[in-house]
């Protein structure tokens, strides 16, 4: 490599000249080599990596398009100030993950889900599929962006991960989900709800309606009994003295009045059938 000075090809030059010679600055110098063809052996590594890297941007543009994913990607970035932006940021864990996994399942939106938990919406990076990734995910979550802490582990079920328990009715806490230290979402901020517990189900439309989802009850640790979603308010409750599940309005009335079949005060799931004269059966079951 030569060093080139005035009045070599005027004040200054870069680039390939007449195809045999390269000029380029290195190090603040200004310097003149002989042009050689670059090497490119696409070797099984080499090609390997490329295709990583193309269906990890393909996965960005393409399949990982929400606004709210991708603030989310900024935000780890900017809670631990790493030197990279968000898209480098994800892009770096979709490559990593894709170069052996090219359908590995990352997150699409994430909500609050399960009891006082959240719900991870999963999809496969190479097609938008429903994710279906077996292993375990790690949920990590904290009061803090910026400081995350393991909470809970899940796999794959019907598409979503989900975890309970990450704190109190109202808190207000920061989720991201993780595999393999290897991060599957950015870091976003949810309200922590009370979920559904049991949905009931009918052939038909039973009188009153109780059907929907039942969520536990804030008294639960002492009377054990589940609370109907929407109008009517029905109640799932347990009775200490038939040693039985029952679903009722709040008064018991009759006309609104199941009895179940399950025994264990633990599991209000199963058939229910009304207390009095024809009515349409129930049937309880965990959501």
């Amino acid at each position: 490599m030569a060093r080139a000075k005035t009045p070599f090809l005027s004040l200054g030059a870069s680039g390939k000249l007449a195809g045999t010679l390269v000029a380029a600055p290195w190090k603040g110098i200004k310097t003149v080599r002989t042009y050689s063809v670059p090497a490119n052996p696409q070797t099984v590594a080499q090609t390997t990596s490329r295709d990583a890297m193309a269906a990890a941007v393909y996965a960005y543009r393409n399949i990982l398009t929400s606004d709210s994913i991708r603030a989310g990607y900024n935000l780890a970035v900017s809670s631990q100030r790493f030197k990279m932006s968000g898209y480098n940021y994800i892009l770096s864990a979709l490559r990593s993950v894709l170069d052996a996994d090219p359908d590995a399942s990352f997150v699409s939106s994430i909500a609050p889900g399960g009891s006082l938990g959240a719900e991870f919406t999963m999809v496969n990076a190479d097609d938008g599929a429903t994710g279906d990734e077996s292993g375990t995910f790690d949920v990590f979550s904290g009061v803090r962006a910026n400081s995350l802490l393991i909470a809970g582990s899940a796999s794959i079920s019907s598409g979503t991960v989900t975890v309970d328990s990450l704190g109190d009715e109202g808190d207000r806490v920061y989720v991201q989900l993780r595999k393999a230290g290897v991060p599957r979402s950015g870091v976003q901020r949810i309200t922590l709800e009370v979920g559904a517990s049991y949905v009931v189900t009918a052939a038909s439309e039973p009188s009153p309606d109780a059907r929907g989802s039942y969520v536990e009850h804030d008294d639960a640790p002492l009377r054990s009994y589940f609370v109907q979603s929407v109008s009517p308010s029905l109640e799932l409750w347990w009775s200490y003295d038939s040693s039985s599940w029952h679903l009722s309005d709040e008064r018991a009335h009759k006309d609104g009045y199941w009895v179940g079949e399950s025994t264990d005060i633990n599991d209000p799931t199963g058939l229910y059938v009304g207390y009095s004269g024809a009515k349409v059966e129930l049937t309880v079951a965990p959501v």
